[in-house]
């Protein structure tokens, strides 16, 4: 899968030492249902609830 994200000013300069963690987090849409959790290791690593999915710098894509 591929994506586009569009990117704070603050976050497009070419500092090579200001990186940033793409996340993804799924919500549950039943009302009272249970949080749903990757059994991956970097799951609840950047944020409690999201896994991680790597670190992202100014002009790299990551490799598949």
């Amino acid at each position: 899968m591929t994506a586009r994200l569009p990117l704070p000013a603050q976050y497009r300069s070419n500092d090579s030492a200001q990186k940033l963690t793409a996340a993804i987090r799924v919500v549950n849409p039943l009302p009272n249902g249970a949080p749903v959790a990757f059994a991956n290791e970097t799951m609840d690593k950047p944020l409690p609830g999201y896994l991680g999915l790597g670190t992202l710098t100014q002009g790299r894509a990551p490799k598949n």
